[in-house]
This record gives structure tokens, C-alpha cells and sequence, in this order.
């Protein structure tokens, strides 16, 4: 990957205005440090999870759809808005769920949208415990908005995004369901994909993110539960985000709660459920950054809709044919029971093999004791039945079949997944020790520069600064040639030594050398007129003790003008040797 500094003088200009409004859409895309987050926010993310953790898809027991809208920093011109419709279900015959959503988000004059697919499967590790993992995969399209205009409306960069840029979009999670717990890791964006502006090489990539959400559902008494819950949001060089929520259930049916967001934002929420069929949401950030003095605070609105046969007569929120207690309103835990009936009547035995469904593996098929009341053995005491465990004399885990999972380098990378399972690697390279082949202290899969030697605060890149610039742009500003000159004028010598000079002192440094003339003459005669004058620029630069393998040269004769030729002043400037520094 070549990642360009700058071209001509004149080039600069009109190339930093067109990328630099793409770089600021794109940061516009924030819900945290006013900088780099490039996913949507939910305010009410335990009803939008599958937005960014799959492994929720499943966990349903219909159809279930999803209307979203979010308006933020109310007031505030061209603030971003976010759409989207979704829908998940779980299978009846196998433990998968499918699902998917289509999205548009907006913000200042970039637009990004697009559908993903959701898919998971849960494995059930005891009577009141399952394990999700979810995969997700779709395409987003990064476009400007209609009727957005630039100083350079011709440039290459801005009619790319005009017409558009399609970026994949991969997403893995894993999520821990007990009745009164949760614990959910995801990673959107997984394989951090590229945009490219334009066809000078230029790009920008789309960081992975990283979220945890947990919570615990407590119940205070038949009518009342307290819902306390934690997001941890992770963008790699932005400041860790915490969003705190609190919610308190009523009756199964009505909710209010509370949420903080570090250095953004106070949020209040509420929701309600219509009957059994929809569900409604609503919340309002306080901002609490220095947006408060510009803008208002955020809107959000969330509609749940439940298809399929969904009865629920007691309006506990149990479906009948899951509620061991249809008739009587009781909470999830108890699986539709109230407390005081299991007190009265005891623990629920449902095939009366003698062990509580609490403590049964198999609570619909009769079992012995020493089987946790499974018809199978399951002789390390894992969970998983031995005809189902791989390793039915090692306890594991369901997502290893029921093995150990093993980590012999200690990487944190288990050697069912490690592709250099003896050798202590990282993530991002599967495994194996990561390459570093410019010595910067940036692995190779995360230095846009690998093969030139840079900080790691500007991504592997060489920093390049004011002084070594004003060099660049004073020998291209004064490299000009004579109608079917080849030779560098005598006055442009001393600037292009003095970058002879800096490129002998950068030697991992590249610098290109493009030759271009002006329209008169033959199109074949100005090709190698162009060629001549970039070799005696190239020739020059050897002569002043630059290495070769530093120097690249190209020629396009008359074919890319920098002004029309329709004047001896222009056909002048036309006449002329870009140069710019190249890092690999």
C-alpha cells in the first residue's frame, strides 16, 4: 500500500480540499471523543444489540421486527440521524437464528448505508444458561449527500464519492445468557476494510471496534425488577467509552431508566409494552461535552414488533407455551411462576425423575442423579453429554465440543484457532508473532507505511514536517521548462539540490518524478518530450548522490494538463515535472 503525502503545489491544493471533506464526514460518524467511532449509537442498546453483537440473533421466541430512529444533537446543523429496520427469528428445529437489517446514517455531508445478514447458534450449557455465538457479514455504501458541492467539484476523489464507495462489513460475538445474567463481547468492522477516494492510491480505513455489554436482571419482587447494565465501547487510539444504564421494571410491562456516557452525554428513558405484539422506547441525551453550548440534546426511538403466535395470558412477558405458569403472572427466572407459588407447591419436577429442573441438565427427559438427570452420561461433569463431548473424560467447554480449550504459548489465542500454536502471537495475525519490517515498533498488519520507517502515533508513517514540505513545494514550483526544452533551468538547481539534500538524509524515503508538457506538437513527440525532461530531473538527483532505488519516474506527454492550454501563461505551467514523496 503507498500512502501519498502531497503532488505538485498546485495539485496539493485541489486534492486537499476534496479529501479533506471526505476525512471530516468520515469523523463526523462519532459517538465518543468527538472523533473516531465510525459505528452508529444506541442509547437503548439492550434492544439494538444484534446492530452489533450477532450472537443475540436467536435469542427470541418469534419473529421478531425492529423499527430504530435516532436524531442527534438536536439543532445542530447537518447532526447526524440514523434509520434502521431489522429483523431476526430463531429456527424450530435446530438452535440457529437468522436475521438481518438494513440501515442509512447520515452526518454533515456524508451518507453511509447498506444491509447486513445476521446469523447465530446457541448451545445450552445447564437448565438456565446458554452460550451464543453470531457471525454477520453485509455491504455498506459511503456516498456524498445530493447537492453537495466542492471548491474542485471536477476532482477524481470527489466523483468517487459522488457515485459512491462500497465497503464489506464483517461482525463476530459471543454472548453468556443466564435467566438473571448477561455477558455479550462483539467485534464489528472485524477486518478493518478500506475505502479508496480515489486512483492516486489514496484510502481510508474503517477501524474494528470492540463492545461489551453485561447486566443483571434483579428481581425485587413479582412487580418489580432493577436492571443495572454496562457498555464498554473500544476504538483503537480513542479513549475507552462507558456507557452506565439503570433501568427499573414494572409489572413486566412498563420501564424507566437512566444512562450515563463518559464526556458525552445524560440520558433518560422509558418504554412501555402495547399488548403482547409491540414494545415502545424512547430516550433523550443531555449532552454534557461542548456540543451543550451548540446544539440540544439526542432523540431516540425504538418500535418492537412481535410476529408469530405469541400468546401470553397472564402478561408476564412469557409466552404461554415457555410460562410453567400461564395463569399466573411471575417472572422469567421462575419461568412464569410467582415466588409464593414455588414456595407453596415446591420446585417443579417436569418429568419427575426426582431432581429439580433447576439442577436438571434434561428437565423434559426423566434421568438418574449421577447423569444430572440426563438418560446420558456425562462423566466429567461439563455439561455437555458424553454423547455429544468430544473429550467425555476432561471437563470443557460447547464452543470446543465439550474439550479443554488450550492455550500452549499463553497468547490468549486457544490452539484450536492459533495458527502458530508453540509460538506467542497476537490476534490480529492469527496467532503468530506479528512482522515489523521497518523496525518502527508498528507491526506490519497495522502500519499503513510497512516498509518505511515511522512513529506509531502517525500509523508506521514518516512524519513529514513544515520545513522538509516548504523543499518539496519550492523545487516543484520552480521546475519549468522552454516550448521543446528538456534541460532544468539554471535557476531551478539550487532548490532541486537542497532536495537532493533531503532525500540523501531520508534514505527509506521514495520520491516520484512525473513528466507532462503542454499541447503543441504531436502526441507521440510530446510523450517522449515528457520522458526526457522527467530523466534529466531523475538524472539530476543521481547526480546529486540519490540512490536509485529511491527514485521513481513516470510520463503522460500532454495528456494531463494541470490548466487548459488556451494560453502561452498556462501552456507554461503545463510545461513542467511533478514531483512527491512516496512511503511504501
Amino acid at each position: 500500500m503507498k500512502h501519498i503525502y502531497t503532488l505538485t503545489y498546485q495539485q496539493h491544493t485541489l486534492r486537499r480540499s476534496a479529501v479533506a471533506v471526505l476525512f471530516c464526514c468520515l469523523g463526523f460518524f462519532t459517538t465518543f471523543d468527538a472523533a473516531a467511532q465510525q459505528y452508529p449509537l444506541f442509547t437503548n442498546y439492550l434492544l439494538n444489540q444484534y446492530g452489533f453483537n450477532p450472537a443475540v440473533t436467536g435469542l427470541v421466541e418469534d419473529m421478531q421486527v425492529n423499527l430504530f430512529y435516532r436524531r442527534q444533537w438536536t439543532g445542530f446543523p447537518d447532526a447526524p440521524n440514523t434509520q434502521l429496520a431489522a429483523f431476526r427469528t430463531r429456527l424450530r428445529r435446530v438452535p440457529f437464528g437468522v436475521g438481518g437489517y438494513f440501515f442509512k446514517d447520515e452526518a454533515g455531508a456524508l451518507r453511509r448505508s447498506g444491509g447486513t445478514a445476521l446469523l447465530s447458534y446457541t448451545q445450552q450449557l445447564g437448565a438456565f444458561t446458554s452460550i451464543s455465538v453470531g457471525f454477520a457479514g453485509g455491504l455498506h455504501q459511503y456516498r456524498l449527500m445530493d447537492g453537495f458541492t466542492v471548491r474542485e467539484d471536477g476532482d477524481q476523489v470527489v466523483y468517487n464519492a459522488r457515485m459512491g464507495m462500497w465497503a464489506p462489513d464483517f461482525n463476530a460475538g459471543f454472548y453468556l445468557n443466564t435467566n438473571d445474567f448477561y455477558f455479550g463481547f462483539s467485534i464489528p468492522q472485524l477486518f478493518a476494510p478500506k475505502i479508496r477516494f480515489g486512483d492516486d492510491g489514496r484510502q481510508s480505513r474503517l477501524e474494528t471496534h470492540y463492545y461489551l455489554v453485561t447486566g443483571y436482571d434483579w428481581t425485587i419482587n413479582d412487580n418489580f425488577r432493577l436492571e443495572p447494565s454496562l457498555m464498554l465501547k473500544l476504538v483503537d487510539g480513542v479513549p475507552l467509552q462507558m456507557d452506565a444504564g439503570l433501568r427499573g421494571i414494572l409489572f413486566n410491562r412498563f420501564w424507566v431508566g437512566t444512562l450515563y456516557r463518559t464526556e458525552d452525554a445524560v440520558a433518560a428513558m422509558a418504554g412501555f409494552a402495547a399488548g403482547n405484539a409491540l414494545d415502545v422506547a424512547y430516550s433523550y441525551d443531555f449532552t454534557t461535552s461542548g456540543l451543550r453550548h451548540a446544539a440540544a440534546g439526542s432523540h431516540e426511538i425504538n418500535l418492537v414488533f412481535r410476529i408469530g403466535n405469541f400468546s401470553d395470558r397472564d402478561g408476564d412477558g412469557v409466552s404461554d407455551k415457555q410460562d410453567k405458569c400461564p395463569d399466573a403472572a411471575g417472572p422469567r427466572r421462575n419461568d412464569g411462576c410467582p415466588e409464593d407459588i414455588f414456595a407453596e407447591k415446591g420446585l417443579s419436577d417436569q418429568d419427575d425423575d426426582g431432581i429439580p429442573d433447576h439442577l436438571d441438565l434434561c428437565p423434559e427427559i426423566p434421568g438418574p442423579t449421577e447423569n444430572h438427570g440426563c438418560p446420558w452420561g456425562d462423566r466429567d461433569g461439563d455439561g455437555i453429554p458424553d454423547h455429544l463431548d468430544d473429550c467425555p473424560g476432561l471437563a470443557g467447554v460447547a464452543m470446543n465440543n465439550g474439550c479443554p480449550v488450550n492455550d500452549s504459548d499463553g497468547d490468549g489465542i486457544i490452539d484450536q484457532f492459533d495458527q502458530c500454536p508453540d509460538v506467542p502471537g497476537s490476534f490480529a495475525n492469527r496467532g503468530c508473532p506479528d512482522a515489523d519490517t521497518d523496525k518502527d515498533g508498528v507491526p506490519d498488519p497495522l502500519d499503513k507505511c510497512p516498509n518505511t520507517f515511522g512513529p506509531p502515533s502517525n500509523d508506521g508513517c514518516p512524519i513529514v514536517t513544515p520545513e522538509e514540505t516548504n523543499i518539496l513545494e519550492l523545487a516543484v514550483r520552480n521546475l519549468y521548462f522552454q516550448t521543446g526544452q528538456i534541460q532544468v533551468w539554471q535557476q531551478s538547481a539550487p532548490f532541486l539540490a537542497k532536495l537532493a539534500d533531503l532525500m540523501k538524509q531520508r534514505a527509506d524515503w521514495r520520491l516520484r518524478i512525473a513528466g507532462h508538457t503542454d499541447n503543441k506538437g504531436s502526441e507521440r513527440v510530446n510523450l517522449l518530450l515528457s520522458k526526457d525532461r522527467a530523466e534529466s530531473v531523475y538524472q539530476f538527483m543521481l547526480d546529486k548522490g540519490v540512490r536509485r532505488e529511491q527514485l521513481v519516474m513516470e510520463y503522460f506527454g500532454q495528456t494531463k494538463p494541470f490548466v487548459p492550454n488556451d494560453t502561452e501563461a498556462n501552456r507554461q505551467l503545463n510545461r513542467r515535472v511533478e514531483l512527491e514523496f512516496i512511503f511504501d
